[in-house]
């Protein structure tokens, strides 16, 4: 069973869980007390509107130094206190109990929470199409384009302006290209209600992450999806089915804020995997970007030496080995600036390994390359046939502090050690000064997480 399974998300939904007391848990600042028009289809009736007219929470400026002090991690999401948590009963299915499913409440009305798309192409019109039909999310789009996004059922409701499309959000994603990313970053954060997770999805961290500024509301974000064609007129639902989708928490992250991007991820049909951003940044430059390098390598280096000649007889490793030569040359341009350290790394490394290669080739040395040959096989099958599979997942339970940071440290040092998590869920103690977080991994890690919890100081600040 794998994270992106609807059988697991049945059966292992993110939520607030409802066995304490909600009124004792008081509540972020309210929504506003109407709602902003879309530019195309009818405003849809919000949790705010079911729970009394609100007044409006004031924005934060883009000079907006350090964030507010704030609770800790296992907090309830805004206007939570005056609503029931939903509960939809869940059929038995083969091979697992009946069971019942909470959601988190939001302000989307029927327990939607409400998410903000900023840039409806293939990844931000992808996303809306799975998290609409989903039925867990109210989706608006904002983007030049958001209304043609809207005929083509990608969104709820479009707009062409990111305040108005940021009002009253519990979630927002930043899907534009990586050149602007980190810019619309601080845009949307500066702009978005204090009780809304931001995210986004650029293939390197290190600039997004610097840009939200220790933000408790942001979770960098990387799915390892595409298509060889952009644009919202290309986005399918499955298109992040069963793929991995990289989290990079920081220790100023909240836990509601990664709870509610991981439940995102999920629903998507992905698998989340959680990283520190440094890391991130390292092994894309390993596994993807210098990729994209060598291929354009090989092309030119057979352009130069066949000269005007085609190629006739070109066999699939040539084919399969530059199939990524001279993609998208704008977005490519954009991803190697951002990660250039890293990636130039990668490019010494890769250069002192051709010169081994070049030395056994000038000595004759057949068994160092035959070894060579034998380890790269071996390197191979690791890489390619490790991650969290099918299979049974176990939920672990682990008592904590409420102090701000937890969810992210439990998370993170899960990650260090190849841990995926499948699902989670907060449960904030009555008292708000400790309370529960439920994870589920793999089984056959489930040893293995349970002694790297073991050995994190979870009182230390």
């Amino acid at each position: 069973m794998r994270a992106g399974d609807p059988d697991l998300r049945d059966r292992l939904p993110l939520h607030a869980r409802p066995q304490r007391d909600p009124r004792a848990q008081g509540d972020d600042p309210p929504a506003g007390d109407r709602r902003p028009q879309p530019r195309r289809g009818p405003a849809r009736a919000g949790a705010g509107a079911l729970a009394g007219r609100r007044r409006s929470r004031g924005r934060r400026g883009d000079r907006r130094g350090p964030p507010r002090a704030r609770g800790g991690d296992l907090r309830r999401p805004a206007g939570a206190a005056q609503q029931r948590v939903p509960r939809v009963r869940r059929e038995a299915r083969p091979g697992r109990p009946a069971g019942r499913q909470a959601l988190l409440p939001g302000r989307g009305g029927a327990g939607r929470l409400i998410l903000t798309v900023v840039g409806v192409g293939l990844i931000g019109g992808s996303l809306g199409l799975a998290a609409r039909r989903s039925g867990e999310f109210t989706v608006r789009g904002v983007s030049p384009r958001a209304p043609l996004a809207l005929e083509a059922g990608l969104v709820d409701e479009a707009f062409d302006d990111l305040g108005e499309a940021l009002a009253g959000a519990d979630l927002a994603v930043v899907a534009v290209p990586a050149g602007i990313a980190a810019e619309k970053v601080r845009e949307v954060l500066a702009a978005a209600p204090e009780g809304c997770a931001v995210t986004d999805v650029c293939s390197t961290k290190a600039a997004v992450v610097e840009a939200a500024a220790g933000d408790e509301r942001f979770v960098g974000g990387h799915p390892l999806a595409g298509a060889e064609v952009a644009g919202f007129e290309n986005a399918r639902e499955g298109l992040f089915e069963d793929a991995t989708w990289y989290l990079t928490p920081t220790s100023s992250t909240s836990g509601v804020a990664l709870e509610k991007v991981h439940r995102l991820v999920t629903t998507a049909g992905a698998r989340p995997t959680i990283l520190e951003a440094a890391e991130h940044d390292r092994m894309m430059a390993a596994v993807s970007h210098l990729p994209h390098v060598f291929a354009n390598l090989l092309v030119g280096q057979a352009a130069v030496a066949l000269g005007d000649r085609s190629i006739p007889v070109a066999g699939p490793s040539f084919r399969d080995a530059t199939r990524v030569a001279g993609a998208s040359p704008e977005l490519w341009a954009s991803i190697y600036e951002s990660n250039a350290e890293a990636l130039s790394a990668e490019i010494d490394a890769a250069v002192a390994r051709l010169e081994a290669v070049r030395e056994a080739l000038g000595s004759g040395d057949v068994d160092w390359l035959r070894g060579w040959q034998e380890q790269a096989a071996g390197d191979r099958r690791r890489l390619t046939d490790e991650g969290l599979g099918g299979g049974p997942v176990r939920e672990i339970s682990i008592a904590v502090p409420n102090r701000p940071g937890v969810v992210a440290e439990i998370a993170l040092a899960l990650g260090r050690e190849d841990i995926s998590i499948a699902d989670m869920a907060l449960s904030p103690a009555p008292d708000r000064r400790s309370g529960t977080i439920s994870l589920w991994v793999a089984e056959e890690r489930a040893g293995d997480a349970e002694r790297c919890l073991a050995g994190i100081d979870l009182a230390a600040q």
